[in-house]
C-alpha cells in the first residue's frame, strides 16, 4: 500500500489477500506491457499498480474490472444503504459513468423506491436518514441529465421530491421552510374558465414547482448548468401550454363569452 501522493505496488503471487479497494466506475484504470494494471484513485489521489507474474492472471483481473464497469449495480435502495448511494450518485463525475448511473436509476424505479424510503422516514422522524435523503435528491438534481429529470419532475412524485429537499442538512433549523405548504397551501391556482384538461393542468403545475425549486429550494447550490436546463425546461413547457390553449377552441369560446359578459356587466 501506500499514503500520500506516493505509488503502491502490490505483487499477487499468493492467495493471500494484500490489496482491498473499491473498484470505481470512472476510466481510471490503464493495462501496462500485460502483467501492470495502473490507477490512480481519484478521492484519495494515491497511485496504485498491480503486479502479476503471469500475463494470463493480468487479463483475468482487467477483464473483470472492464466487465463490472460496463454493468453498474446501484446499492440496493434501502435505510442501510443511504450512506453508499449518497456517494454513488455524488462522486460519478466522467461521462460514461454518468450515463450508466442514470440508465441504472431510470430502469430500475429507484427514484420511486427513494421515495418510498422517504416516506417512511418522514413518519418515522428519523433526522439521520432524511438529511442524507436531502443529500442524494440535491445530488441527482445536480446531475442534470434530462431523463433523470422527467423522471423526478413526474405529478405523481415531484411534491414528494421537494419535501425530501427540506431536511437540507446545510440549512439551520430555524431556516427550514416547508416547500410543500407553500406550494399547496399558500399557492392558489384559480381557472377563470376551466381548462378541462387534466394534461394541461399538470403541466402548469409543472412549470410552476421547477420554477419554485429554480428560484427557491435551489437558490444556494444549483450550478450554471443545471440552471440553464432548468430555465429550457420551463420555456418549452410554456410553450406547449400556450400552443394547447390555442388549440382548444372550446376553451376559448368559453374565454371570451365570459370576458364579454364582464365587459357588459362593466359598461
Amino acid at each position: 500500500g501506500g499514503g500520500g501522493g506516493g505509488g503502491a505496488t502490490v505483487g499477487v503471487a499468493t492467495d493471500e489477500l494484500l490489496l482491498e479497494v473499491k473498484l470505481s466506475y470512472e476510466d481510471i484504470y490503464k493495462l501496462q506491457e500485460e502483467t501492470l494494471i495502473v490507477w490512480n484513485e481519484p478521492y484519495t489521489d494515491i497511485d496504485f499498480a498491480l503486479s502479476f507474474q503471469e500475463d494470463t492472471d493480468c487479463i483475468d483481473v482487467w477483464n473483470e474490472i472492464m466487465a463490472m464497469q460496463a454493468n453498474l449495480d446501484l446499492p440496493p435502495a434501502t435505510l442501510d444503504n443511504l450512506d453508499d448511494v449518497l456517494e454513488e450518485v455524488t462522486f460519478s463525475t466522467s461521462l460514461p459513468q454518468r450515463d450508466k448511473l442514470v440508465m441504472a436509476i431510470t430502469n430500475e424505479h429507484y427514484v420511486a423506491k427513494l421515495l418510498d424510503l422517504f416516506a417512511m422516514c418522514e413518519d418515522l422522524e428519523s433526522a439521520e436518514h432524511l438529511r442524507t435523503l436531502a443529500l442524494i435528491f440535491r445530488a441527482l438534481i445536480l446531475l442534470n441529465e434530462p431523463p433523470l429529470l422527467e423522471q423526478l419532475f413526474m405529478p405523481s412524485r415531484f411534491l414528494a421530491v421537494i419535501g425530501a429537499l427540506e431536511y437540507d442538512p446545510d440549512l439551520l433549523p430555524h431556516q427550514r421552510v416547508s416547500h410543500r405548504d407553500a406550494l399547496c397551501k399558500r399557492t392558489a391556482f384559480k381557472e377563470v374558465v376551466p381548462f378541462n384538461n387534466a394534461e394541461l393542468t399538470d403541466k402548469i403545475h409543472q412549470t410552476y414547482r421547477i420554477q419554485y425549486l429554480r428560484d427557491v429550494v435551489l437558490a444556494r447550490t444549483i450550478d450554471d448548468a443545471t440552471l440553464s436546463t432548468l430555465n429550457s425546461m420551463i420555456f418549452f413547457n410554456q410553450v406547449e401550454i400556450v400552443h394547447t390553449i390555442v388549440a382548444d377552441s372550446d376553451f376559448l369560446d368559453a374565454l371570451f363569452t365570459r370576458l364579454r359578459t364582464v365587459c357588459a356587466a362593466a359598461a
